[in-house]
């Protein structure tokens, strides 16, 4: 098959062959997965050496990645933790709120953002997202603070900052704390430094990230929380511990402690932190390849009817690659374009279904279908393509080649 050229003219739809959902040939016989990890012989000696030592948890490896990332980030405090998840609950549970508290987030995420809220029994107030680049409105973000309203976590969505000035007036002005969910942004940056540190001073901060297998850096499960404010360290940090503190003056054995508060077991094994600590090293090198890889694949797809392009910017380091379908030019809706992208052997994906749209939500707060326009239009067109370090120029150009075949034979 001819690869796709890599112009705007030449993906303009001319000879259009049958796709293999309607009994064509596929694109590839070797399906492309939707992502593959990236691992070196460091990262597997690093993990066996752990594994050797003994020590698999609570080890001599317990501090090291948090002081690698603020040693990279230029963070005050970091915390490493179970999950991404684990960093949200411990940075929400940290600032000590009411339950019934407001908390307002994006629904076009991931379930953990909203579940940070519902874990430390607050409500989770659903804002609309921008239409162009996925992240948080904050024009819908002050519509929706009321007397009740404690905080606000944003998303880095997809890997590109969000508009974090206007959500920081925002926090000052009300008094509220900003907690980012970085899950998808290590190694981004934002105006004042890297994502990580905060913009300035004056409000609660801290920024949780996720170290899960698909993210841009991993420790295979793992989190990590950042934070400038030692109290708020220091309140995570015990929670983290099922709330123990050593007792003063006892023996330094196990066993000599006393328990302040509720709290949990949200800590990494020296196995995960080992990994972390060596994708940490590659993780600038892995998000260029990213960059590189999404630029290649922009160029391809720009000009293709059917689809349009979230807005990006040069902050973004491309956890996701997302595409948005124009149902009105289309006769068909987005699922039979990801079925029949997959049937092509491209592993695609959908993130996110918006959170307010599930049923827990709409049992347990009342949302509903039709509350959120701009999110639902979004997460009814959303594709997610490949894009990881190890993709190949070919890879892309398969890509790209499979979406010309499949919307050029769904156009209306």
């Amino acid at each position: 098959m001819k690869p796709i050229a890599s112009t705007r003219a030449a993906v303009r739809l001319t000879n259009v062959d049958k796709p293999a959902i309607e009994g064509g040939d596929p694109v590839r016989s070797d399906p492309l997965p939707i992502f593959k990890l990236s691992l070196t012989e460091a990262e597997r000696a690093a993990v066996m050496g752990v594994l050797e030592s003994g020590y698999i948890s609570r080890g001599p490896m317990r501090d090291r990645l948090a002081e690698a990332f603020n040693a990279y980030t230029g963070a005050v405090h970091s915390l490493v933790c179970s999950s991404g998840t684990s960093a949200l609950h411990l940075a929400v549970g940290a600032l000590g709120l009411e339950p019934g508290d407001e908390v307002i987030v994006p629904s076009l995420s991931f379930v953990a953002t909203a579940f940070a809220a519902t874990y430390n029994d607050l409500v989770p107030v659903f804002a609309e997202v921008d239409a162009q680049t996925l992240n948080l409105d904050p024009a819908d973000v002050a519509r929706k603070i009321t007397d009740r309203t404690r905080a606000i976590i944003p998303v880095h969505f997809a890997g590109q900052v969000c508009d974090l000035e206007a959500l920081w007036v925002l926090a000052e002005a009300h008094d509220l704390a900003l907690i980012e969910d970085a899950a998808h942004a290590a190694g981004a940056r934002h105006s004042a430094g890297m994502v990580g540190t905060p913009l300035r001073s004056g409000i609660r901060h801290a920024s949780c990230f996720s170290f899960f297998a698909t993210k841009n850096m991993t420790s295979a499960e793992g989190g990590l929380v950042t934070t400038s404010d030692p109290d708020l360290f220091e309140r995570m940090e015990r929670l983290r511990a099922h709330g123990i503190v050593p007792l003063d003056d006892a023996p330094r054995a196990s066993g000599f402690y006393d328990v302040t508060m509720e709290g949990f077991n949200f800590h990494l094994s020296d196995v995960n932190i080992a990994l972390g600590l060596e994708q940490l090293k590659r993780l600038d090198e892995m998000n260029v390849r990213r960059k590189h890889h999404a630029s290649r694949l922009t160029e391809l797809l720009e000009g293709l009817e059917g689809i349009r392009l979230p807005e990006t910017r040069a902050d973004h380091v491309f956890h996701l690659f997302n595409i948005l379908v124009e149902p009105e030019r289309l006769s068909v809706d987005r699922d039979q374009i990801v079925r029949a992208l997959l049937a092509e052997g491209i592993g695609v994906g959908l993130y996110y279904r918006p959170i307010h749209q599930f049923t827990y939500f709409k049992e347990r707060f009342g949302t509903s279908d039709g509350m959120m326009p701009v999110t639902e239009s979004l997460g009814d067109t959303i594709v997610t393509l490949p894009l990881y370090p190890l993709l190949s120029e070919s890879d892309i150009d398969d890509v790209a080649e499979a979406l010309r075949k499949v919307l050029g034979y769904y156009l209306r």
